[in-house]
């Protein structure tokens, strides 16, 4: 695995990391993006393929998302944590992933 492999050029993938960056501190960011590494370097090792890498970016970025406040269905009613994942999935003008304004990015678990 090369270190400065670059992530998939997707839409999902764009969209996965805006909100990744939106939502995560940035200790949780970078530890999302060391999984996918690890997660790649690991499959390339024990010769596993092949691997869909946009599946696997997107995964790696968003596993552990619901340890915020905003995207836990245990802490948060189910049906407002569906709708803020719903939320993040619509397209913006940009063609990302639209991120949604309704409340502060980055809230820290409590």
């Amino acid at each position: 695995m090369d270190a400065e492999t670059d992530p998939p050029d997707t839409p999902a993938a764009r969209a996965a990391l805006a909100v990744a960056v939106a939502y995560l501190t940035p200790s949780l960011l970078n530890h999302s993006i060391r999984s996918w590494r690890w997660a790649l370097g690991f499959a390339e090792l024990d010769a596993v393929g092949p691997i869909d890498e946009e599946l696997l970016y997107v995964g790696a970025v968003l596993h552990d998302i619901s340890l915020l406040e905003p995207f836990d269905a245990h802490r948060t009613p189910f049906e407002h944590a569906g709708a803020r994942s719903r939320a993040c999935s619509r397209r913006g003008p940009d063609g990302m992933g639209a991120v949604a304004p309704t409340s502060p990015p980055r809230s820290s678990p409590t």
